[in-house]
């Protein structure tokens, strides 16, 4: 009833939107352009306390240092129905020039305050050098109070082609610069969590590439582009599965906003700005998002002594409670026991239960590698195979991990479980922490690929993330080689980690898998509509990133290979293929050649991609469309007296999944994930 009666309200009284932008001071003109959309507040959210929780929308570029409070005010922000525009990077550029009047780059971390904040919702920028084949210039003042042109591989030219806008007001025009951005990884079930769906809005071209963040000031010249990573996510929107809320749009860089940028010749950052704050200054979801809506309030943090105190209640009161009946019952039935004779009284005989209880802790948790496998498999006992091609190699590991004290609750059992099977194998382990390495030794580790990586825990009652340096360094005389991440899910492969650990020092050479992969596209004829209405067709973004890094984690040197532009590393072990689509005639000449040599390839492929639709008029009842995937390696394989059968298969055994689901309530279609069988 509020929402109508301020709606109606508002047909007469239309609201003035309250703008609040919490920025350094580079967006002045953004500020100003600001202005004529509504009423503009300059926020410092330094102290949470000064959040504009009356604000419509937020405009926050690149924020610097973010904690709980900041996070949490940033969450009920959002839960009040107002949206958020968070903008940063993991890095900024700075520019200037050498002697010989050269412009050089230098790279600078901007704080953890934007990992922070996006950590809760499932997005994690990357901490590498994005570029791309499709860039574009800037302009910066030299020492010398020149005005100089820059081109730089790291200034992303994201075309129209590359960004869709898809439930904004006005369709993707022009181009945007995206200066020193970073990937933005999404983690889907995590989205869900937070009660989101996750729409990506731009990305790379298919030609772009990492590397690590250099260290010292560097130029054009030295950097690489042997990293090939296809498309990266540079900007996404998460919107609410609850009407209620609000939404967040995230962009990976600020530059946009910067002045000089902001307003640049051959770019479209003024009217993609004006079509941001058109879209979330709309009068009815400024309506909706000022109608005070019922919410629970925040609970209270614990004090530390209030947390160990309800930690004990819960831990100890009730098994206390039921030793303590137990034996009062056993006493009163007349039973007795010969060594406790002499102890006499009930208190006396609890407090040596208790006492029994905190020895008896103490055996099975002693970590001296002494364990019995009771498991069905010998899940924990080292294969005969890995105790064989292990021996007589004079390994040596080193296990980097902190103290276990420090660890999130998921990886306190790796340090017992990596050094027992070590000792079991026979391989001489030293544990090293973190805090105690040298500045050589870490650079030394980082070399080798052992870096620390993020992982979320609980800390006083609040999920968190964490960077942990979790690895191995194994070695022997003449080489040495990492497993560069030791979780809750590769302990459990170790014995493989090590056999191939072992295998790159016995050849020297680490193996490489070429990867060709494109991400989903629409059908022509879903195309086609979306040109009947003069807008864009939106293109997928690159869902096969996890099994990149799982390849990356699991000691393998990955290259991406353009499907547009395929060319194939002479040096490649594994060639995987995923989904040849249409027209795949240059690539299936380059793979036949690589099998000709003796390579190996990997090829996943379907014909159909089973699309669930919902429809008004059948009762919105499920319905399965097959939406074509084109695949076109079909006349290769039947040479080889192989084939795909154009149909779809079924079968009885069936599972459960949560796909995304297009309903078709009016005009507009509406997407949202739902579970099927």
């Amino acid at each position: 009833e509020n929402l109508i009666l301020t709606h109606l309200n508002s047909l007469t009284n239309p609201p003035k939107p309250k703008i609040a932008i919490a920025s350094p001071n580079y967006a002045t003109l953004f500020t100003k352009f600001a202005e004529q959309y509504g009423n503009v507040e300059l926020a410092d959210l330094k102290e949470a306390e000064n959040f504009p929780h009356d604000a419509d929308i937020l405009f926050w570029l690149e924020p610097q240092e973010a904690d709980q409070s900041h996070i949490g005010a940033l969450q009920r922000f959002i839960n009040t129905g107002k949206t958020v525009v968070l903008a940063g990077s993991a890095h900024v550029i700075d520019y200037a020039t050498d002697e010989d009047n050269q412009v050089t780059y230098q790279a600078y971390p901007t704080g953890s305050g934007f990992q922070n904040l996006l950590a809760p919702f499932g997005v994690r920028p990357q901490p590498d050098l994005l570029m791309d084949e499709s860039q574009g210039p800037i302009f910066f003042r030299d020492p010398k109070n020149q005005i100089r042109q820059v081109d730089a591989p790291f200034h992303l030219r994201v075309m129209p082609g590359s960004y869709n806008l898809k439930g904004f007001l006005s369709p993707a025009r022009g181009a945007l610069n995206f200066v020193s951005a970073s990937p933005l990884e999404i983690e889907p079930h995590k989205i869900n969590e937070a009660g989101f769906k996750v729409d990506i809005l731009a990305t790379t071209t298919e030609k772009a590439y990492i590397q690590a963040i250099p260290q010292t000031p560097f130029t054009n010249a030295e950097t690489q582009s042997d990293l090939k990573v296809g498309k990266q996510n540079v900007m996404l929107r998460l919107v609410p599965n609850n009407p209620w809320k609000g939404e967040l749009l995230v962009l990976g860089t600020a530059s946009p906003f910067r002045d000089g940028i902001f307003n640049q010749p051959n770019y479209g950052h003024r009217v993609f700005l004006q079509t941001v704050l058109r879209t979330y200054t709309e009068r009815s979801r400024i309506v909706q998002g000022r109608v005070v809506h019922p919410q629970p309030p925040p609970l209270p943090n614990l004090s530390s002594t209030s947390r160990l105190l309800w930690r004990g209640i819960a831990v100890f009161a009730f098994p206390i409670l039921i030793l303590i009946l137990g034996m009062q019952r056993y006493f009163s039935l007349g039973g007795s026991l010969t060594f406790l004779r002499g102890v006499g009284g009930l208190p006396a005989r609890v407090l040596l239960g208790i006492v029994l209880l905190l020895l008896a802790s103490r055996v099975w948790t002693w970590q001296s590698g002494i364990f019995i496998d009771l498991t069905t498999e010998s899940t924990h006992t080292p294969r005969p195979f890995t105790k064989d091609q292990l021996s007589g190699k004079k390994l040596k590991a080193d296990l980097v991990i902190p103290p276990r004290a420090t660890l999130p609750t998921t990886l306190k059992p790796i340090e017992r479980a990596v050094t027992t099977q070590l000792s079991a194998l026979g391989i001489p382990t030293t544990v090293r922490r973190p805090a105690t390495l040298s500045a050589e030794d870490k650079v030394r580790l980082n070399n080798f690929g052992l870096k620390p990586f993020e992982i979320q825990s609980v800390l006083d009652d609040q999920e968190v993330s964490q960077w942990v340096l979790s690895g191995l360094l194994i070695h022997k005389p003449g080489g040495a080689t990492v497993v560069p991440r030791l979780d809750q899910r590769t302990v459990d492969h170790l014995e493989f980690q090590l056999l191939a650990a072992e295998h790159r020092l016995k050849t020297g050479k680490t193996p490489h898998v070429a990867l060709i992969s494109e991400p989903p596209r629409l059908s022509p004829a879903e195309a086609f509509e979306y040109h009947q209405q003069q807008l864009s067709p939106p293109k997928g973004a690159d869902v096969f990133s996890e099994i990149k890094n799982l390849l990356r984690t699991y000691g393998y040197r990955v290259s991406y290979i353009n499907p547009r532009e395929p060319i194939f590393p002479d040096d490649a072990d594994l060639v995987i293929w995923m989904q040849p689509r249409r027209d795949a005639t240059q690539i299936t000449q380059l793979f036949s050649q690589h099998l000709a040599k003796g390579g190996k390839g990997l090829v996943a492929l379907q014909h159909f991609n089973i699309q669930q639709r919902q429809y008004r008029g059948s009762g919105f009842q499920t319905v399965y469309w097959p939406q074509p995937q084109y695949q076109d390696l079909n006349p290769y394989l039947q040479k080889l007296g192989l084939g795909q059968v154009r149909e779809v298969l079924m079968d009885q055994t069936k599972s459960r999944l949560s796909l995304e689901t297009q309903i078709n309530r009016t005009a507009v279609r509406e997407y949202e994930a739902q579970e099927v069988t």
